[in-house]
């Protein structure tokens, strides 16, 4: 969990929050760990991946993020890196030379994704969405999926050639179609209530601490870890803000920090609400006070990962946001 420093709850409370923060590492050198979701058992071509990923140094083309191949090695589904660190993706072996107009940022947190429609299939890199108009036949989506390769194909003799290396968290399965709107609300935040999203079919925030075992926070879809022995070393904090805060967490209806792109709209029902834009370090680069109703900021100055909260008496609501100056 990286995306609320403070968890956002429905009712009004006194709550200490103790954020994990938490990801998993796949950057060492030598590669060869992955995590293994099996029994997905999705017969759709409608269907959306999300990851959360941080990759250290530069990956080689057709790297894998979340890849799936079938028993005839053919790739069923999958993000993936393509050349000059580009976003591509994969399904029922084609479309692996569409690739984002922008590359993913190295050594930085980008959110990636991946959206297919029968008609066509859209790949978001923070928020930034390139479409390939084209037809995407049924598939049925039995296999193992790989989380930080192109799985099984590189599994044996040539283990790492097609491995992620960097840290990964937040990683999603719909067995829909999200909109854009539903990726843009989404990305930043950690989903709040798992259980009540009926087209999540499996979720993985990566907030434990140690273990082999990669809960599935929606379903049955546990992941296992492979090549990383006893997971000792590997779960780690993911570098943002991370504390114990004891505070009055508000109804997120009543303060909202909705993103597009450089420009965020501030919504209150409170006056004199205080907004506060802190970068990794925990130092306010940005502030200003916001009245009742909705305003728009621009913060094209600013690129990289920020936590965003509005506060006023105790009543605190935080998100964590990405800015980047080439939204503009």
């Amino acid at each position: 969990m990286k995306k609320d420093l403070l968890l956002t709850v429905l009712a009004l409370g006194m709550m200490t929050v103790s954020a994990q923060n938490n990801a998993l590492d796949l950057s060492q050198p030598e590669g060869g760990d992955v995590v293994l979701i099996k029994n997905l058992n999705l017969v759709t071509n409608t269907f959306t991946l999300e990851a959360w990923i941080k990759p250290v140094g530069a990956q080689a083309s057709a790297t894998g993020i979340l890849f799936m191949r079938d028993a005839g090695n053919v790739g069923l589904v999958g993000l993936q890196f393509n050349a000059d660190q580009k976003l591509g993706y994969n399904w029922n072996g084609k479309f692996y030379n569409v690739s984002s107009e922008a590359s993913v940022p190295v050594d930085q947190w980008s959110h990636v994704a991946v959206v297919v429609e029968p008609t066509q299939a859209t790949l978001y890199l923070n928020g930034v969405k390139t479409v390939n108009t084209a037809d995407h036949v049924e598939l049925s989506l039995s296999s193992t999926l790989g989380i930080g390769r192109d799985y099984p194909t590189y599994f044996g003799s040539h283990p790492t050639l097609r491995d992620f290396k960097g840290l990964v968290d937040e990683v999603r399965i719909w067995k829909s179609a999200r909109t854009e709107q539903q990726i843009l609300n989404n990305m930043n935040g950690e989903l709040a209530n798992p259980a009540s999203e009926t087209d999540l079919e499996a979720y993985y925030n990566f907030n434990q601490t140690s273990g082999t075992v990669l809960p599935d926070v929606k379903g049955s879809h546990d992941g296992t870890l492979m090549g990383l022995g006893d997971g000792a070393g590997k779960w780690v904090s993911s570098g943002f803000i991370s504390t114990d805060l004891s505070s009055t967490v508000v109804d997120s209806e009543r303060k909202k920090l909705i993103q597009y792109g450089s420009t965020l709209k501030i919504c209150s029902d409170f006056n004199k609400e205080k907004f506060c834009l802190y970068d990794l370090t925990g130092s306010c680069v940005y502030s200003q006070i916001v009245h009742k109703g909705e305003i728009n900021t621009v913060l094209s100055q600013f690129s990289g990962v920020y936590i965003a909260t509005l506060s006023q008496n105790g009543l605190v609501y935080t998100q964590k946001i990405v800015m980047r100056n080439s939204y503009q």
